[in-house]
Order: structure tokens, then sequence, then C-alpha cells
């Protein structure tokens, strides 16, 4: 019983997250906001999406890039998803490294648990 009710759960936990997020131009992306432009990616970061990141998680990661336009926002990005990276044990960092590349995106730095968001 408790399955069906993650599973069902969590698309529409999804849905309601993407809905909402829409970062206002001008305005600095938030940890909560870049936290979830990438939870659509969580299943593929844990090794159990399939073969690849799905289109919502592509979607994502794309509006990670043209939300974070300068470097000091990217660097804030990268240390928000770094620490969240941290607290998400089933994270492959191979998976998370090579996200943007597999998105077709670059987004100026690789999500890992040790990356230096200052370089």
């Amino acid at each position: 019983m408790m399955k069906r009710v993650v599973v069902v759960a969590f698309p529409t936990l999804l849905v309601l997250a993407l809905l909402v997020l829409t970062v206002e131009p001008g305005k600095a992306l938030t940890c909560p906001e870049a936290e979830t432009l990438v939870f659509p990616c969580i299943g593929y970061l844990g090794g159990v999406g399939g073969a690849g990141p799905s289109v919502a998680c592509c979607d994502g990661i794309k509006n990670l890039k043209s939300s974070t336009p300068t470097t000091n926002e990217r660097r804030a990005a990268c240390q928000c998803l770094k620490d969240a990276a941290i607290q998400f044990p089933a994270l492959r960092d191979d998976l998370a490294a090579s996200l943007p590349k597999r998105c077709g995106v670059d987004v100026g730095f690789n999500i890992t648990k040790n990356i230096d968001c200052n370089s």
C-alpha cells in the first residue's frame, strides 16, 4: 500500500515543482530553486533511472543553465547542488558529472560531491 502512495506522490510532486518553479529574469537562483530544477534527475543520478536522463531532467538542467548566466550565479548554484549531493548517499558521481553533457548542456560545472565551485 505504501508503494502506491509514493508512486502517485512522486509524479505529482514533480509536476508541481516544475509548474511552481519559474525563475524571474534578473532574480538570483536560490538553493531550493536549483535543487528543484535537478529534482527530476534523482532516479538517474542514483542509477535507477534507466539508460539516460529523462526529458524532464534535461529540461531542468537547461533551465539551470539559463538561470545562472554569471560566474557568481554559477558558483552559487554549484555550491547549492554540491551541498545537496552530499546529502544524497546514493548519488553516483560518474552519472552526476556526466549529466550536463548527457543533456547536451554546458552549465559551467560538474555536479559532484567533491567539486571546487570556486575554480
